[in-house]
């Protein structure tokens, strides 16, 4: 191992690597503000938007319902934001756009959690078949993954102007909330046998399966925001913010819970970072040892695993980037032409300006596997994930039977997907009232749900389900769970 490390407090000014304003773009041209900068308008319209409020009602791994302490994808995002704006200060960094993506990093997550993420995954690549209806969809019509979907939110599904949809948001901070998490799924675990063997999903049924992962096409029309040169040293900065926080939530959530014994925690602790800890942060670890009340020991095991993960990050970071500074001969502004963003993008060499040294990274990943095997593998963690994923499952089931269960500002959705922008605008105009207009639709929606042979009022409507879905907040999916089957066991 690596033995103690004496951390360089010293600062280091990278803002020659930061993001400039002058070159951020956004698809549709706009006034500038007059004292704001364009990323600081990012972060406010995040700020303000329906999507980031609906973020306290969703939470990480347990339901809302569990415990009033549990995290909330809300308090989450705050943390996320708080910790890499730390870091960017560090680096005087661009913290605007640290703060923007941070915000919106998690508009896109469903209800429940990461389980609800993959249930409407494995429906949407026609996975698990609901009656048949998702059978045969094309690849450009799979697929849903929580940070594609945040992209799609804020390009699509929030809106600030009546001339287009979505936040208009710039390149550089679209590509900080994208690349938070990866862009696509990891082998499938419900697959199982070589290439075309079967599909284990949903009880064995031994389904022909001839995909090693599940697809996420459908975002493929989205990669036009961005080029090659949205990259930032700030994105990069809030992927590694959002790993902290989930350490650091875990940690506490898991403790609320009593999955984890704080005294055993220490121990754990003290084990993998031993060659990391220097006498003061060994002082803190013993005084969480010998603290008895969860009010005292649940702020310094925070405080202790925010810091030390924060203050090596920085650390291996300064390293990597005194390297990547001498590849590059890179002294002065010219590290935002555009022709040299490019060639770092084109080697990957930007994801490689952040992250912890070597051997502590192996220690960080041991607490990672630690944390993921005790709490998401629990009794409490399990029995929550069974649940939201049947709730998940019977929504879709029922607005896949009935479309007219959801809302009327849903029925127009439907429809701005099925008929083309001019002819609906006609419809809008022959129907002043939007009740008229709703009612027009809604009666279209019968005739066209009697035939559900046409294939792409299908996907479109599957699609706007998933949409409506993934949106809700736990306590609105239940609900609607309980008006829909009138169950009140949830």
């Amino acid at each position: 191992m690596g033995g103690q490390v004496n951390i360089d407090t010293s600062p280091l000014d990278l803002s020659i690597l930061a993001a400039k304003d002058e070159y951020a773009k956004r698809l549709h041209q706009e006034e500038e503000h007059a004292f704001r900068s364009k990323f600081e308008r990012d972060r406010d319209r995040i700020l303000y938007s329906r999507a980031f409020r609906r973020l306290s009602g969703k939470t990480q791994i347990f339901l809302s319902s569990f415990d009033d302490h549990i995290r909330t994808r809300l308090t989450h995002t705050l943390e996320v934001s708080q910790i890499a704006k730390t870091i960017a200060k560090r680096f005087n960094l661009n913290e605007p756009l640290v703060e923007a993506m941070a915000l919106g990093h998690d508009l896109g997550h469903t209800p429940f959690g990461h389980v609800a993420e993959r249930t409407l995954n494995h429906i949407m690549n026609g996975c698990d078949s609901i009656k048949g209806f998702n059978d045969g969809l094309s690849e450009d019509q799979k697929g849903f993954k929580h940070n594609w979907q945040s992209i799609r939110v804020v390009n699509d599904l929030e809106r600030i102007d009546r001339r287009f949809n979505g936040l208009n948001l710039t390149n550089f901070t679209l590509w900080g909330i994208l690349n938070h998490s990866r862009t696509d799924y990891k082998e499938c675990q419900y697959k199982y046998g070589n290439e075309g063997g079967n599909c284990g999903f949903d009880t064995g049924r031994g389904k022909p399966c001839h995909f090693v992962r599940t697809s996420v096409h459908y975002y493929d029309y989205l990669s036009s925001c961005l080029d090659d040169a949205s990259w930032s040293l700030e994105g990069v900065v809030v992927n590694y913010a959002d790993e902290i926080a989930q350490r650091h939530h875990d940690i506490e959530d898991g403790l609320e819970a009593g999955i984890l014994d704080h005294h055993d925690l220490v121990d754990k602790i003290g084990i993998i970072f031993n060659d990391f800890l220097d006498s003061g942060r060994k002082k803190k670890l013993n005084k969480l040892k010998n603290a008895r009340e969860k009010i005292e020991y649940l702020p310094l095991f925070s405080s202790f695993i925010v810091d030390l993960l924060a203050t090596h990050l920085i650390e291996g970071t300064c390293l990597k980037i005194s390297d990547f500074l001498k590849k590059y001969k890179i002294s002065s502004f010219n590290m935002m032409d555009l022709p040299l963003r490019r060639e770092i993008y084109n080697n990957s060499d930007h994801l490689n300006l952040v992250g912890f040294n070597k051997d502590f990274d192996k220690a960080e990943k041991k607490l990672q596997d630690f944390l993921s095997k005790r709490i998401l593998n629990s009794y409490q963690a399990q029995r929550m994930d069974g649940r939201s994923q049947f709730i998940v499952r019977r929504l879709v089931k029922a607005y896949l039977a009935n479309p007219q269960q959801m809302p009327d500002a849903t029925i127009i959705k439907i429809f701005e997907k099925v008929y083309k922008e001019s002819y609906l605008a006609e419809l809008k105009s022959r129907h002043k009232a939007k009740s008229e207009l709703v009612g027009y639709l809604r009666s279209r929606l019968n005739e066209y749900h009697k035939d559900l042979e046409d294939h792409d009022y299908r996907a479109k409507l599957l699609r706007t389900v998933c949409d409506f879905i993934s949106g809700m907040t736990d306590d609105y999916a239940m609900r609607q769970y309980h008006v829909l089957y009138g169950q009140t066991d949830f």
